[in-house]
């Protein structure tokens, strides 16, 4: 058997510590006598390495011969070892042995060094002669060193000194590795990295150098400590508090790394165990044994901070013994990969977004063996971390994703931006990657004033009880408002008192009347955004619970019943549209659109008024879309293309008018969609097609306005993939397949920059459904296949993250069944075998789960 696969997987175990020498020659003394196993099966049964750790060599053998092209000489010519392992490999006498160590690179044939010499290891000069630091008690080991305490000599203090491990003491490249890590660590000068004292070499010429001892745990302990502690489970508030701290520490690391980048040097290897957190606030990241100085780059601007480079690397490759290596649980998918030339600043931010994940959750984001950790972070394959703890907060958890984007351009741009997320959650403020609800900006004005808060809480507790104390409230604050007017009357030598005593009264009541209604939505808003509320399982809580809302508008209809002010009528066509699409939420559309109709005749009466305001316009034009809309919806099209003509009518000289409410463009691109919607359902596709392209003009322009509006993306897309369909129903493939591409781009960077938001990813897997069908009905079956493919994957992440939610579940159960039937259709009856049944499988699941839903039986029934 050639030995040049089993010597780089020696070499490569060797060299990052997982084995010593003496353990290398004995196993290839062992694989001379009996070729038929391979080096790493001798290393097993010898003990030497365990299952895991042949794994972790393993793959990393995959990842190096990758990158030299599968050539596994040249892989071993990147590679160099000591002259004293050469030596005692060539005594065994193997000549395939010998003839492979030949390919092994050039740096290992130079002669070592003087073993007394430290001229070599100096970086400028040493500090003493060996003689300054007498070692204590040792205290950590790693990979490349050993970490021990001992004393100063010269000022008497305590320090941590770092000295080579015996097995790679005669190893040009881990002494040189060695070197630059002190020298990187030195040149750091950071409140959040440690200080270097020092560095020397001892009577051997083993280097070693000195630095600031911590007393203090790791943050990996204090984190296990925080989760573990019953007592911070049982209280909220001081548990709050505690992931208060935690997290400055983490914005502490963020700082140092970012200082880091600053002088163009990366770590690749940050984790919970690489940073300390002292007993007197101090917060420091240390062992910078794979960290690598490769430069700012170019066009970053100009440096506020020096670049540092270490004169130790001078000379170096880029594929030192253990550069590709890190934790692999903590590693970037393109370090995972092995992609040097990938690696930046925002492979660092990865690694604290994997670190922000164990503190929120007090696990790592990938478990298993050190191979399937390695394959599943390259796919960005890990549960959400409120899949694991669904009390982490949404915002906090979107911020930990963000930093953990599978793709480099999806994480924070830097460390700072980071950090700066980080300290806005802990000041409450919203976060740049979460997409805040209603009711989490109410509650924050409510915070914000402190008076408004305690009436809020009432009112929203009122309406989670029935909301009938609202009416209640409202109605007595009427009453004070009658005996006041009654005292008024009786008493006008107390007119001015009794006029300041109103309009306190009214203030008030107007005050708790409007939190009332704030109340009410946000309650609406938390139910209708909660994904798995939407299933149709819990679809019977969700419409009691939407029900008890509707009580309070009907109520509130009563109360404002005979008033004609202006504010109360606009009160009243506000709480009717707000019933409308609460009653179109509860799935009785032709209901709601009786309702919408209360709004729409009172927002006429409104905008009819010569003084009436552009709002009121605005506001007749969104009823008049939603009359249409559910007109369309209840079989009335010519009812519905009335409606939708009226508001374009409306908002034609409106939208672009100097005075036009910021929200007309929005309104004017919805009415547009939905008219296409309707004529497209009709049969008027050229007419349908013109509707589109005016919605998406007005959509593209305000999506362009405002990059960062999501809600405006959001629509663009959708005009997008609306258009698309149309044009591929008429024959226009190619036209089509540059809309749904545009749309999937928009929607891919959306779920991007907001992977905690499902839906993003779930639109993004309609586009490749939908792109799945144009393709299959051009006779195109592999790239169909390929797209069903990619929303299949794209579902199947979302069921197991949100395993409650039925919908991701049924519809991978639909794209499954679309793959099976591609394969079937190719004469692939085996390979569809397998869709097939992991389909049938999911049918079968949803079925037994909840068998009140007749869907779900009917559909395992007919598959």
């Amino acid at each position: 058997m050639a030995a040049d696969r089993d010597l780089l997987f020696g070499l490569l175990a060797l060299q990052n510590g997982l084995i010593d020498q003496v353990q290398l020659v004995a196993a290839f003394q062992a694989w001379t006598r009996d070729r038929s196993r391979a080096l790493a099966d001798h290393l097993l049964g010898r003990g030497d390495l365990d299952a895991d750790q042949r794994s972790v060599v393993e793959a990393l053998a995959t990842l190096h011969l990758r990158k030299h092209g599968g050539d596994a000489e040249r892989s071993l010519a990147a590679l160099t070892t000591g002259r004293s392992t050469r030596d005692r490999l060539q005594t065994l006498g193997d000549a395939d042995l010998n003839a492979t160590l030949s390919l092994v690179g050039p740096g290992s044939t130079e002669p070592d060094p003087d073993a007394t010499a430290t001229a070599s290891y100096s970086v400028g000069s040493t500090t003493a002669d060996g003689q300054r630091f007498r070692v204590l008690r040792p205290h950590a080991r790693g990979g490349l060193g050993a970490v021990f305490v001992a004393l100063d000599g010269e000022l008497n203090r305590e320090v941590a000194l770092k000295q080579i491990l015996d097995r790679h003491a005669d190893d040009e490249a881990s002494r040189r590795r060695f070197l630059v890590e002190a020298e990187i660590t030195g040149g750091l000068e950071h409140p959040g990295i440690v200080p270097v004292y020092g560095l020397g070499a001892d009577r051997d010429g083993r280097p070693y150098y000195a630095m600031r001892f911590i007393r203090g745990d790791s943050l990996k302990q204090a984190i296990v400590r925080f989760h573990d502690d019953p007592g911070l489970r049982a209280d909220p508030g001081r548990r709050s508090l505690e992931l208060r701290h935690l997290l400055r520490r983490f914005t502490d690391v963020c700082n140092a790394i970012e200082y880091a980048h600053s002088r163009g040097v990366l770590h690749r290897d940050i984790k919970p165990g690489n940073v300390i957190v002292g007993k007197h606030g101090e917060t420091l990241v240390v062992d910078w044994g794979l960290a690598r100085a490769q430069g700012r780059p170019e066009g970053s601007g100009p440096a506020e901070e020096r670049t540092l480079r270490p004169s130790s690397a001078v000379g170096s490759s880029e594929t030192l013994p253990g550069t590709a290596m890190g934790t692999p649980a903590y590693m970037s998918p393109e370090q995972a990969r092995g992609d040097l030339k990938a690696l930046g600043p925002r492979s660092d931010v990865y690694g604290l977004g994997a670190t922000l994940y164990t503190l929120l959750t007090g696990k790592t984001a990938f478990e298993g063996d050190p191979a399937s950790v390695l394959r599943r972070v390259q796919l960005g394959a890990f549960p959400a971390p409120r899949a694991l703890d669904p009390s982490i907060d949404p915002a906090l958890e979107a911020v930990c994703l963000k930093a953990m984007a599978t793709r480099p351009e999806g994480r924070y741009a830097s460390c700072r931006e980071l950090a700066e997320d980080v300290d806005r959650w802990a000041a409450d403020e919203p976060v740049s990657c979460y997409r805040e609800p209603f009711s989490r900006r109410a509650r924050r004005r409510a915070k914000r004033h402190r008076t408004a808060a305690a009436a809020s809480a009432v009112a929203l507790v009122a309406g989670l009880a029935g909301l009938g104390a609202v009416a209640a409230v409202q109605a007595r604050a009427n009453g004070e408002l009658a005996a006041k007017n009654v005292e008024l009357t009786r008493a006008n030598a107390l007119a001015t008192r009794a006029n300041a005593e109103l309009g306190v009264a009214n203030a008030r009541a107007e005050a708790r009347f409007e939190l009332a209604r704030e109340a009410i939505r946000a309650f609406q808003d938390g139910v209708n955004q909660d994904d798995m509320l939407k299933g149709e399982e819990l679809k019977g809580l969700r419409d009691t619970l939407l029900r008890s809302a509707a009580g309070f508008y009907e109520r509130l209809e009563t109360l404002l019943q005979g008033q004609t002010d202006r504010r109360s009528l606009g009160v009243l066509g506000q709480s009717y549209f707000e019933l409308g699409e609460l009653t179109e939420a509860i799935g009785d559309q032709a209901e709601a659109l009786a309702v919408h109709r209360k709004a729409l005749a009172i927002r006429r009466r409104l905008a009819s008024d010569p003084e009436a305001e552009a709002e009121a316009t605005l506001d007749l034009a969104r009823s008049l879309n939603a009359t249409g809309r559910l007109s369309h919806a209840t079989g009335d099209g010519a009812g519905a293309l009335s409606a939708f003509e009226e508001a374009r009518t409306l908002l034609g000289t409106m939208a672009d008018g100097p005075s036009a409410p910021d929200d007309a463009p929005e309104v004017l691109g919805t009415t547009r969609h939905w008219t296409a919607n309707v004529l497209s359902a009709l049969g008027k596709t050229a007419e349908a097609s013109t509707e589109y392209r005016e919605a998406l003009a007005i959509r593209r322009r305000l999506a362009e306005a405002d990059p960062d509006a999501t809600d405006e993306q959001n629509r663009l897309a959708e005009s997008l993939l609306s258009l698309g369909h149309l044009r591929g129903s008429v024959g226009q493939p190619a036209e089509a397949m540059d809309l749904y591409r545009e749309a999937m781009a928009i929607w891919r960077a959306l779920a991007d920059e907001h992977p905690a938001d499902t839906e993003f990813r779930s639109r993004l897997a309609i586009g490749h459904s939908q792109v799945g069908y144009h393709l299959a009905d051009r006779g195109r079956a592999d790239d169909a296949l390929a797209s069903f493919r990619e929303a299949s994957a794209i579902l199947r992440t979302l069921a197991d993250e949100n395993p409650a939610v039925t919908d991701f579940r049924d519809r991978l159960a639909d794209t499954l069944n679309s793959i099976g039937t591609m394969l079937e259709r190719a004469g692939e009856t085996d390979e569809a075998l397998g869709p097939y049944l992991e389909m049938l499988d999911l049918r079968r699941e949803l079925a037994d789960e909840n068998p009140a839903v007749v869907r779900f039986r009917n559909s395992l029934a007919i598959n």
